[in-house]
C-alpha cells in the first residue's frame, strides 16, 4: 500500500509540474508568435531540428539507463551503494558524450547553415545552443537517478525552473536588448541564448541536490563505479533508436520547408507554413499530454522492476490500466480539438489560421497519445528493438512521402501525411503490446464508448458556448473545454458504471 501511495503521489507531483511547464511554455509561444510571427517560428524550428539531433546524441539512453539500472539496484541487493555506482559511471559517460556533441555541432554549424538549412541566420544560434550540450547530458543522468530513487520532486521542479528561466531570460533579451528590431535572425539569436542559459541553470539546480544531499560514503579502496558495459548495454539500444529517429526527423524537418517552397509561395511562405504546423499547432495538440507523460515517466521504472523480477501478472495489470486510461483521456483530448479548433486557435494565436490544421489533426490526436505511451511501455519491458524498427519504417515512409507528395500538395498534404504515419505507429505499437503480454483493452468500452461520448459532448458543449457567447477567444475556448470535459466524463461514468471505474 505504501508503494502504491508513493507511486500515485509521485505521478501527481510530476503531473502538476508538467502542466505548469507546458502551460508556461504555451504562454511563451503565444508571446513569440506575436513577436516574430509564423515565419520567425519556422526559422526557430529549423534551428531546433539540427539542435535536437545533437541533443539526442548527447542525452539519448543515459536517463533511461540510469533510471532502470538504479531502480534494479535499489530493489535488489545493491541498495544505495549500487545505485550510486550506476549513477557515477553514467554521469562521467554523459559528460564525455556532451562535450563531443558540443564540439561536433560547433565544428559543423557552418556546413549545416549553408548546405542543409540554406539560411545564414541559423549559424550563430546553432553555435550558441551547442554550449548547453554537456550540461544537458549530465542533467539527464542525474534526473534518471532521482526518478529511480523516487525523489521525483527534484527532476520535476528542475524542469519547471528551467522553463521559467528560459522564458524570463528570453523575454528580458527580446524586450531589453532587441526591443526595437524586427529582424527575425537577431531575435532567433536572442531566443537561443535564453535557451542555452536555461539549460545551464537547470543543471546547476539539479546538481546542488546531489552535491548537498545524503550519499553513500565509499571507504578507501572501495570500487566507486559499475562496469561501463552494464550502462552501455541498456543505453545503446535506446540511444541507437533515438539517434536514428532524430536523424530521420531532422532530415524530414529540413525537407518540409524546401518542399513547401516547391509547391509555391517562396521561402518566406514555406517557413510560415512550417512554423504554423510544427511550431504552433502540434505543441498545442500535445499540451494535454502532460497528464499522461507524468504517469509514464513514473511507470516505466516500476514496470521495469516487475519485468526484472518476472512478476508478469502485476506488470501486465499496470500496463493494462495505463492503456485503458490513455484511451479514455486521449479520445477526450481529440474531441476537444475537433469541436473547438477556431476558438483554440484564436486563444493562443493572433488569428484563426491554425483552425483547419487543429481540426484535421484532432482525428489523429488520440493515436499520437496512445502510440507515445505504448512506445514507453514497450521499452519498459525490453522491446526497444521493436520500437526502433517501427520508428525506422515510419520515418522512412514520411521522408519518402514528403519528398514525393508535398511538392504537389503543400501543407494540406503534410497534414494528411501526419495522420497516416501516426496511425501506422499506433497500430504497430499497440499490436505488439497485445502480442507479448496478457493486456486486453476492450474495444467497445474503451474505444467505441469514449468516441460516442466525445461526439455527444462536442454537440452539447458547442450549443453551450453558442448560448453564452463571448467576444474573448480565451473565454470561449475555456468554456468549451470545461463543458466538453464535464459532459464527456459524466456520460462515460454513467454508461460504464461508477463502481467499475476502479478497473481503469
Amino acid at each position: 500500500m505504501k508503494a502504491k501511495n508513493s507511486l500515485v503521489g509521485n505521478a501527481m507531483i510530476i503531473c502538476a509540474f508538467s502542466l505548469a511547464c507546458r502551460g508556461s511554455g504555451m504562454l511563451f509561444r503565444l508571446y513569440l508568435s506575436n513577436r516574430i510571427g509564423s515565419e520567425g517560428i519556422g526559422l526557430y524550428q529549423l534551428v531546433l531540428s539540427i539542435y535536437s539531433l545533437f541533443a539526442s546524441f548527447a542525452t539519448a539512453g543515459i536517463g533511461v539507463s540510469v533510471s532502470k539500472l538504479a531502480a534494479e539496484e535499489l530493489e535488489g541487493g545493491g541498495g544505495t551503494k549500487g545505485a550510486e555506482k550506476v549513477f557515477k559511471t553514467a554521469f562521467r559517460l554523459a559528460l564525455l558524450i556532451g562535450v563531443v556533441s558540443m564540439s561536433l555541432l560547433i565544428a559543423f554549424s557552418g556546413t549545416f547553415s549553408k548546405l542543409l538549412l540554406q539560411d545564414s541566420r541559423t549559424l550563430l544560434p546553432l553555435r550558441i545552443l551547442a554550449l548547453s550540450m554537456p550540461f544537458m547530458a549530465m542533467s539527464s543522468s542525474m534526473k534518471g537517478y532521482f526518478i529511480a530513487s523516487r525523489r521525483v520532486m527534484i527532476p520535476a521542479s528542475s524542469s519547471l525552473m528551467e522553463e521559467l528561466c528560459k522564458i524570463g531570460l528570453n523575454i528580458a533579451i527580446i524586450t531589453l536588448l532587441l526591443g526595437t528590431t524586427a529582424d527575425i535572425g537577431k531575435l532567433c539569436i536572442g531566443i537561443t541564448a535564453g535557451l542555452a542559459l536555461g539549460e545551464i541553470l537547470s543543471f546547476l539546480y539539479v546538481y546542488s541536490f546531489w552535491f548537498f544531499g545524503k550519499r553513500y560514503r565509499f571507504s578507501k579502496g572501495e570500487t566507486r563505479f559499475c562496469p561501463l558495459k552494464r550502462i552501455t548495454a541498456v543505453a545503446l539500444p535506446n540511444a541507437a533508436g533515438s539517434w536514428l529517429t532524430s536523424g530521420l526527423h531532422t532530415a524530414e524537418n529540413i525537407l518540409i520547408p524546401y518542399c513547401f517552397a516547391l509547391y509555391g509561395g517562396g521561402k518566406s511562405k514555406a517557413l510560415s507554413d512550417f512554423g504554423l504546423i510544427r511550431g504552433m499547432v502540434i505543441p498545442v495538440l500535445f499540451f494535454p499530454f502532460a497528464f499522461l507523460s507524468a504517469l509514464i515517466s513514473i511507470l516505466i521504472p516500476e514496470i521495469s522492476r516487475l519485468n526484472t523480477f518476472s512478476d508478469k501478472t502485476a506488470r501486465d495489470s499496470k500496463m493494462q490500466k495505463t492503456l485503458r486510461l490513455t484511451f479514455v483521456f486521449s479520445i477526450a483530448a481529440g474531441g476537444i480539438f475537433f469541436a473547438f479548433p477556431k476558438e483554440i486557435s484564436l486563444a493562443f494565436y493572433p488569428s484563426a489560421e491554425a483552425a483547419s490544421a487543429f481540426r484535421l489533426l484532432a482525428a489523429v490526436t488520440p493515436f499520437m497519445y496512445i502510440e507515445t505511451i505504448s512506445d514507453g511501455l514497450l521499452k519498459g519491458i525490453g522491446e526497444q528493438a521493436f520500437t526502433m524498427r517501427v520508428t525506422l519504417y515510419n520515418c522512412i515512409l514520411r521522408i519518402a512521402s514528403v519528398f514525393l507528395i508535398i511538392p504537389h500538395t503543400g501543407a494540406v498534404g503534410y497534414l494528411w501525411l501526419l495522420i497516416v504515419s501516426n496511425t501506422f505507429s499506433f497500430l504497430m505499437c499497440l499490436g505488439r503490446i497485445l502480442k507479448v503480454s496478457t493486456v486486453r483493452i476492450g474495444f467497445i468500452r474503451y474505444f467505441l464508448t469514449p468516441l460516442l461520448c466525445a461526439f455527444v459532448a462536442g454537440m452539447v458543449s458547442k450549443v453551450f458556448v453558442n448560448m453564452i457567447g463571448s467576444d474573448i477567444a480565451m473565454a470561449a475556448a475555456a468554456g468549451g473545454c470545461i463543458s466538453f470535459i464535464a459532459v464527456y466524463f459524466v456520460l462515460f461514468l454513467a454508461v460504464n458504471g461508477i463502481g467499475k471505474q476502479k478497473n481503469i
